[in-house]
């Protein structure tokens, strides 16, 4: 039986930690003989599936406003017509693979929801349970609760729910899906490649600098870097900081003296960074996202320390990975 894995992100994308999840999930199913897809097809080359496929569009009509009835907006009703018609016609040509899929925010609770009402057996891959991220929201979903409960309908109906932490998982186990299991993150090969780069040349390099790391684009990170920057500005710290990743420099007139606002880098300019800080520092709230850089971070051995009660961060404990208070608990080794 053929098998198909749809994939929530590709990877010419910016490389946030989503790109990363998702080529660890399409290196596996490509060992497992697996073919994959990426749902970031235009509107126009979805439609241009369903002008071919005219059946599909007409068997999912009814699924999409039963779904925009009880779950969607507007946008997520038309999201789950002309994305939900289009992986039907993927499906249809293809025989109706053994199928996986990924979920993240976007187009793919739509279409989860899709296969869910059309019966078909999947296995799901969520990179966060979106439920529960901090501030999340779902453009194509109308109130939280509704957000709440078209995500749990794709958990509950899937054969298997792969997570990527037992934390997610045991949620999910307390609210009735007991097919969840955890598959952690490990890097895809060509980042394990640039990972042990990094860890030698750590072994000669100067470090000068505590490396804080994040995307502003996720709204919990975005309030863990705010009140990091505003823990450093009221600790009188000496230490030298920088600041980097996806957008963050936004916070370059509101960061203290000490620290150095770089902004979103390229992934040369990250691997320098990474050969040459002390320490890794990161301030994320309960149950958001930020797994795939921690255990990179470890895997390059870079001392990494979490503030902010990441409750999912105290797994990678046997990683190296330290939770702590404030960053006075910091066990500083050198003058930076």
């Amino acid at each position: 039986m053929p098998k198909l894995h749809i994939s929530a992100f590709p990877r010419d994308r910016r490389r946030h930690g989503g790109v990363r999840r998702s080529q660890q999930l399409c290196e596996i199913a490509r060992k497992n003989g697996s073919e994959f897809i990426f749902c970031n097809c235009t509107w126009k080359q979805a439609c241009l599936v369903l002008f071919k496929s005219p059946f599909s569009f007409f068997r999912v009509v009814p699924i999409a406003v039963s779904l925009g009835w009880n779950y969607f907006s507007f946008r997520g009703c038309i999201v789950a017509l002309v994305y939900g018609g289009w992986i039907h016609a993927e499906l249809r040509k293809r025989s109706w693979p053994e199928l996986s899929l990924e979920i993240a925010p976007g187009r793919l609770i739509p279409i989860a929801n899709v296969l869910v009402s059309l019966k078909v057996p999947f296995q799901a891959f969520p990179h966060n349970l979106e439920f529960m991220v901090p501030g999340q929201k779902l453009r194509h979903v109308r109130p939280s609760d509704n957000g709440f409960a078209a995500e749990m309908r794709v958990y509950r109906h899937a054969d298997a729910v792969h997570t990527i932490s037992k934390f997610d998982a045991v949620v999910l186990q307390a609210l009735g899906v007991k097919n969840s299991n955890p598959m952690p993150y490990c890097p895809s090969n060509e980042d394990a490649v640039a990972l042990k780069n990094i860890r030698l040349q750590r072994e000669t390099s100067k470090k000068d600098c505590v490396l804080i790391l994040g995307s502003v684009g996720n709204p919990p990170t975005r309030e863990g870097i705010r009140k990091l920057l505003s823990q450093i500005g009221s600790s009188n710290s000496c230490h030298s900081f920088i600041l980097a990743g996806f957008e963050t420099e936004v916070f370059q007139g509101s960061a203290p003296k000490n620290v150095k606002v770089l902004g979103s880098i390229s992934d040369d300019e990250l691997h320098k960074l990474l050969v040459t800080c002390e320490t890794l520092l990161v301030y994320q709230p309960p149950t958001s996202g930020m797994l795939t850089r921690l255990i990179e971070a470890t895997a390059a051995n870079i001392p990494t320390y979490v503030i902010g009660g990441y409750l999912q961060a105290d797994e990678l404990h046997a990683y190296g990975v330290q939770s702590i208070e404030c960053i006075d608990e910091l066990p500083w080794q050198s003058a930076l």
